[in-house]
């Protein structure tokens, strides 16, 4: 039922986040995550300022 309501919706914000884990020598594992946020419509922040479309945060981490 939703499905068929978003068919024709304009998104507004997207939120990716993925985490991968790879191993590693001695028993350890190297874990990277990333996370990206896009917004899809202008929208006005607390101080009335205008945002644009376009990327929010755009993050890449690699742990040991």
């Amino acid at each position: 039922m939703l499905d068929k309501i978003l068919e024709n919706k304009v998104k507004i914000h997207t939120r990716d986040i993925q985490l991968t884990t790879y191993a590693h020598k001695d028993s350890r594992v190297i874990v990277h995550g990333a996370l990206k946020d896009k917004r899809y419509i202008r929208v006005f922040d607390v101080t009335g300022a205008v945002k644009e479309p376009g990327i929010i945060h755009n993050m890449d981490v690699k742990l040991l």
